[in-house]
Formats: structure tokens, sequence, C-alpha cells
């Protein structure tokens, strides 16, 4: 209920939190902060959620970059 009050989907969140475990193979990224920014992007962007982990593990593995600032990149 405090998502949809926030304007999210908790369908899509748990799918983001899951693939951040997936894509890192560890919990240390795994936060409903980092999910709900990334779902918040990815709803006024109309990409999925997925797709903009998928771009911040590029962005971490290239460029050295935090988890945070890789999705701030990713919203340049």
């Amino acid at each position: 209920m405090q998502f949809k009050l926030m304007g999210l989907d908790s369908d899509k969140l748990k799918t983001t939190l899951g693939t951040i475990g997936k894509e890192f193979g560890s919990l240390e990224n795994m936060t409903v902060a980092n999910a709900r920014n990334i779902e918040r992007f990815a709803q006024n962007t109309g990409i999925t959620g997925s797709e903009v982990v998928k771009l911040n593990k590029v962005f971490m593995d290239l460029e050295g970059l935090s988890f945070d600032a890789a999705t701030n990149v990713s919203r340049a």
C-alpha cells in the first residue's frame, strides 16, 4: 500500500530486486532504496527496471562506479 502511495508497482519492485540479485550475484546492492530509484527512473523513461539494472552493471564493471553513481549516469 505504501508503494502505491509513492506511485510504484510492488510487482515491478519485486522483479527489479530479483534482477539485481541475479546480475550481481550478491545481496550487497539488493535494497529497497535501489529498487525504488530504478523503478522510478524506469517508469519515467518507459523502459523496464531490469534493463536499467543491466545497464548499471555495465557502468559498474567498465567504469568502477558505485550502484548509485551508475544509476545517475543512466539517468543522464
